[in-house]
């Protein structure tokens, strides 16, 4: 098991399936999640156990007792986040893309029906559900919204001969070949039979994180504050 501490620096090449909680004394809640989380990867993800760190100083365990319990039970990854002001402000949809996205590569979130995270405890497990259950029209959907504030392909809807000429003038980080394979997907879940499955979601979700890190890596001051709340998934 590979341990973690705050959020300078995280990054998890692997795709890995997470759960979210205080795990301060591994009850039987707990065990249940974290079961849940390890279930998943029979399908390839890795087992993921993030701490949130709420400021509260009873423990049941100490750090170095949940560590040993949590690798001889095959966990992956543990991942302890302080009780940071960054973290405690974060909005909920963004701790979701930023962290469990863009840093975890998440692909599972497993949560407790009483959990609740991010700025004033917005975030929640209905929430949660809702994003993973994302298709591939909504992303792109956010995806145009996201180029339209920028300035980029207003009018398109991506069935235009050009759009993946465009689309890859406007983001250099993902080819024109990507794009045009983005636009097939989704024309095919709009107009055709839908073949919508989880590679073809990853491969539109992929180039939206892409594109969203190349455009708020040229944004500023309050422009960039509200390209973040554009990405976020509602």
């Amino acid at each position: 098991m590979e341990y973690l501490s705050g959020l300078s620096g995280l990054y998890i090449y692997e795709e890995t399936a997470v759960t979210l909680g205080k795990f301060d004394g591994l009850h039987r809640g707990h065990q249940k999640l974290i079961k849940r989380t390890m279930g998943y990867q029979r399908q390839g993800y890795k087992s993921t156990v993030f701490t949130l760190d709420f400021g509260r100083k009873e423990m049941l365990l100490t750090g170095e007792e949940r560590r040993e319990i949590l690798e001889k039970k095959g966990v992956s990854y543990l991942i302890d986040c302080p009780f940071l002001p960054e973290v405690a402000s974060m909005e909920p949809e963004d701790f979701i893309q930023s962290v469990l996205v863009d840093k975890l590569h998440a692909k599972k979130i497993v949560v407790g029906e009483d959990f609740h995270f991010g700025h004033n405890r917005k975030g929640d497990a209905r929430l949660l559900k809702e994003l993973e259950h994302m298709g591939v029209r909504k992303i792109f959907a956010k995806w145009m919204d996201m180029m339209d504030f920028c300035g980029f392909l207003s009018g398109y809807s991506g069935l235009e001969e050009d759009f993946p000429k465009k689309a890859a003038e406007a983001i250099p980080e993902v080819s024109r070949q990507q794009f045009r394979k983005m636009a097939e997907i989704v024309s095919r879940e709009a107009y055709g039979p839908s073949q919508e499955d989880e590679n073809s979601r990853r491969f539109v979700m992929e180039v939206y994180q892409k594109s969203a890190a190349d455009l708020e890596g040229h944004l500023k001051g309050i422009r960039k504050l509200r390209f973040r709340y554009l990405r976020c998934y509602r």
